[in-house]
């Protein structure tokens, strides 16, 4: 009887954890099960929430998803070197490609011109509003990593 009653605590446990997600998995899923099927240069990545996109001498990797915030972010890696306005011109182009559904785009733009962020150990941390924040790095050697989270 005592096994009985943990494993119930059991399952409602897990019931309700899945329940507490804000942010639907499977419809993120969904979205990239969909962006695949109409990109002929986009592959599923390692997990149902993945992109690998090959374009040129440039790999895009994409990752959409979350539980209590959501998150899109994007790795381009090709041969190119990077300066600092490169860089920002960069994840511009990425954000409005792959993360335009959470990041006011002019707001970014805004924030990169006025230099409005925070950088720490290479990351820069812009708060876009309240939920939105965005974080970008990249190395001279042709990486370009944008992160952007709403909550």
């Amino acid at each position: 009887m005592k096994y009985i009653f943990l494993l119930f605590i059991f399952f409602i446990s897990s019931a309700i954890a899945e329940d507490d997600c804000v942010f639907d998995v499977d419809a993120q899923k969904e979205i990239v099960q969909e962006y695949i099927q109409k990109n002929k240069d986009a592959q599923p990545g390692q997990t149902d929430i993945d992109i690998v996109l090959s374009r040129g001498n440039e790999s895009i990797n994409i990752s959409r998803g979350g539980c209590d915030h959501f998150e899109i972010s994007v790795v381009s890696i090709s041969n190119r070197q990077y300066s600092e306005q490169d860089f920002f011109d960069k994840s511009i182009v990425l954000i409005e490609e792959f993360s335009k559904e959470i990041v006011d785009i002019e707001l970014l733009k805004e924030a990169i011109s006025n230099k409005n962020w925070e950088e720490f150990e290479g990351r820069y941390f812009i708060n876009i509003d309240m939920a939105t924040v965005v974080v970008l790095s990249y190395s001279a050697e042709g990486r370009v990593h944008v992160t952007a989270s709403f909550q």
